[in-house]
């Protein structure tokens, strides 16, 4: 990974863990967050209906819960 990149994963991890520190808003934070990766998936992937869009993006949730992902993140 460059150092670009890596400078980037810190700042977004920092920025998530800061929206994701249980307050008032935390929930409602977790929410767009979710809601802007869909949107970028939705304007990249504009081929795809919502059903294959909603399944492709449940695949991806559903990998990041398996303990496999979590020793190996850089596989998928």
């Amino acid at each position: 990974m460059m150092l670009f990149e890596k400078f980037i994963k810190h700042i977004i991890k920092e920025y998530v863990a800061k929206q994701v520190r249980q307050g008032p808003c935390h929930a409602r934070n977790i929410t767009k967050m979710y809601q802007v990766i869909r949107d970028a998936c939705e304007e990249e992937f504009t081929e795809d209906n919502d059903p294959t869009l909603d399944g492709f993006l449940l695949e991806r949730f559903e990998l990041t819960q398996s303990q496999y992902y979590k020793k190996h993140p850089t596989e998928y």
